[in-house]
């Protein structure tokens, strides 16, 4: 559902609250399990098992947990980007371990992120990139915490038919929606998975 961009600011607020709550609702139990599931779908999905890149996110407060599939991924042999916030952009560098991360939490808004040192990672380099998600619809449309940041990372990637990887939101049941309002600049994700299952959105 696509409305011009001045629009759709105090809908997204709006909705940002409920999905927010959602999320935060979820407890720490449901939240291990839902990860375990997650993890299953991610893992067995073709665009996981065939991409030799993965660009994947550590997460915050309730977002869904990704170590798991940071893990998995290192165990198949597959490059592990995580992001880093440089001059107000997000930039992915490559981690080997926990050791290539900053202190836990003492990033920008509380986020874990890899060493300054570590090596850079160009979008260019990925095969899947894997993004969180306040919420998120059936036709793709995914919903930040309104910063923007993955919104000018993502326009960047040739998404949605122009050659880029594949972006696949994590989210739990809860966060998905039927439509969502969307400003032109929003980019839509190819893939969303939840505690319930995989589902490739509407092109």
């Amino acid at each position: 559902m696509r409305k011009p961009g001045g629009a759709v600011a105090a809908e997204k607020a709006a909705l940002r609250g409920i999905l927010l709550a959602r999320r935060d609702s979820v407890s720490h139990d449901m939240a291990r399990i839902a990860g375990r599931r997650i993890l299953g779908a991610v893992a067995g999905s073709p665009e996981f098992c065939g991409a030799g890149t993965v660009a994947c996110y550590y997460p915050v407060g309730s977002e869904v947990p990704t170590q798991d599939i940071i893990g998995e991924a290192a165990s198949r042999g597959k490059r592990v980007c995580l992001p880093r916030m440089a001059g107000g952009a997000l930039e992915f560098r490559t981690v080997d371990g926990p050791g290539a991360l900053e202190r836990a939490g003492s990033g920008p808004f509380g986020t874990t992120e890899p060493r300054e040192g570590c090596p850079a990672c160009g979008p260019g380099e990925m095969d899947l990139v894997i993004v969180p998600a306040v919420g998120v619809s059936m036709d793709g449309t995914r919903l930040g915490h309104g910063g923007g940041h993955y919104d000018r990372f993502l326009a960047g990637l040739g998404g949605r038919g122009g050659g880029g990887p594949p972006v696949m939101a994590l989210a739990f049941a809860r966060q998905v929606v039927g439509s969502m309002p969307a400003a032109p600049h929003d980019v839509p994700v190819d893939v969303v998975v939840t505690e319930r299952g995989l589902f490739r959105t509407r092109r």
